[in-house]
């Protein structure tokens, strides 16, 4: 599959949910590089995972940009938000099993805390690759993939 129909499947997918529960969330798709990956499922799981955080991060309104280029022999894949960011103090701990900021306001029911470090899980032991994170409070924040191209194709 193309990293342009991965893009494609992930877009008509999250914009079917933001159109169901009314939110005004802009999904923005560039792709410098098309090229195909047998690697498709691990790969939407990831960016997927990360989409959804965007969102919950966003609430009703916001831009979700989400790129694809390569860089020497890396691809680079981004997911960046301008929701509510990512306090300085819990950047070092969002990868951690168990760690969430995400909690019910009415019945105070936590998330698992498993999303983020289940991403990592991939990204480095499957993908053989790197992820960070760089966030600027009420501006933006940037989820960052490195992958080594032998290993996506």
């Amino acid at each position: 599959m193309s990293i342009e129909e991965i893009f494609t499947i992930i877009n008509g997918n999250t914009q079917k949910m933001l159109d169901a529960q009314d939110k005004n969330i802009i999904l923005r798709f560039k792709c410098t590089h098309d090229f195909k990956t047998s690697q498709f499922y691990p790969l939407i799981s990831v960016l997927n995972n990360l989409i959804m955080n965007s969102i919950e991060a966003m609430g009703e309104v916001g831009v979700i940009t989400i790129t694809e280029e390569i860089d020497g022999t890396d691809c680079i894949f981004q997911v960046i938000d301008n929701g509510s960011g990512i306090e300085e103090d819990d950047i070092d701990l969002v990868f951690e099993p168990g760690f969430s900021t995400k909690f019910n306001l009415v019945t105070g029911e936590m998330s698992t805390g498993i999303g983020l470090t289940h991403v990592k899980h991939i990204v480095e032991n499957h993908f053989k690759g790197k992820i960070c994170v760089k966030s600027e409070k009420n501006i933006k924040t940037v989820f960052r993939i490195t992958i080594p191209m032998e290993v996506l194709i």
